[in-house]
C-alpha cells in the first residue's frame, strides 16, 4: 500500500457518534422561507374579495317570481335545450299583486308547460324570446287568477342553453 492511504479503523465510539449525528440531521425539519423571522412583527395579509352580488330591493309594488325552468326542443337540430326565466310582476293595484303573491307557485307551474310549447328558435331570438316569456307568464297568471292581469311583467334574465 502506498503511504497516502491509511487504513481507517472504525471504533464503536466513532460509529455511535456518526449514527447520532445522522439521526439528529434527519429529525430536524427544514425551515421554509416564511418561517424565518428577521425581526419586527408578522402581519397576516388577508385578501378579502369584494362581494360579487349587489344587494338591491324591489319596489313595494313589485313581486319577484321564482325561476321558471323548462325544456324546449330545437326543431332545427332536434336537441333539447333548457330555458331559465327570472321575472317579476309589477302592479299599481296592491290587491291584484297580493293575489299573485298567494298563487305564485301555481303561476310558475303553469308557465313551464306554456314555455315548452314554444320552439327554442323563437325563445333564442333577441326580442322575441322576452316577449314570448312575458306572454307565457301573463297567460299563466290569468288562468290561475281567473281574471286578466292589468300589471306589467318584466323579464330580468332569459337563458336558453
Amino acid at each position: 500500500m502506498s503511504a497516502c492511504y491509511r487504513k481507517v479503523v472504525a471504533t464503536p465510539l466513532a460509529a455511535g457518534v456518526v449514527a447520532a449525528a445522522m439521526v439528529f440531521c434527519l429529525s430536524v425539519t427544514s425551515a421554509s422561507a416564511r418561517d424565518i423571522s428577521l425581526g419586527g412583527h408578522r402581519v397576516e395579509q388577508r385578501h378579502e374579495l369584494a362581494p360579487n352580488e349587489i344587494p338591491s330591493k324591489l319596489p313595494d309594488n313589485a313581486l319577484a317570481m321564482p325561476r321558471v325552468v323548462a325544456s324546449v326542443q330545437n326543431h332545427e337540430t332536434g336537441r333539447w335545450q333548457r330555458v331559465l326565466v327570472d321575472a317579476y310582476f309589477q302592479s299599481s293595484d296592491s290587491r291584484s299583486l297580493s293575489q299573485v303573491r298567494d298563487h305564485m307557485k301555481d303561476i310558475v307551474a303553469k308557465a313551464g308547460p306554456r314555455l315548452q310549447s314554444r320552439p327554442a328558435e323563437f325563445l333564442e331570438a333577441a326580442h322575441g324570446g322576452a316577449r314570448a316569456a312575458k306572454e307565457c307568464l301573463r297567460l299563466a297568471a290569468e288562468e290561475t287568477l281567473g281574471h286578466s292581469w292589468q300589471g306589467d311583467i318584466y323579464i330580468r334574465s332569459l337563458a336558453v342553453f
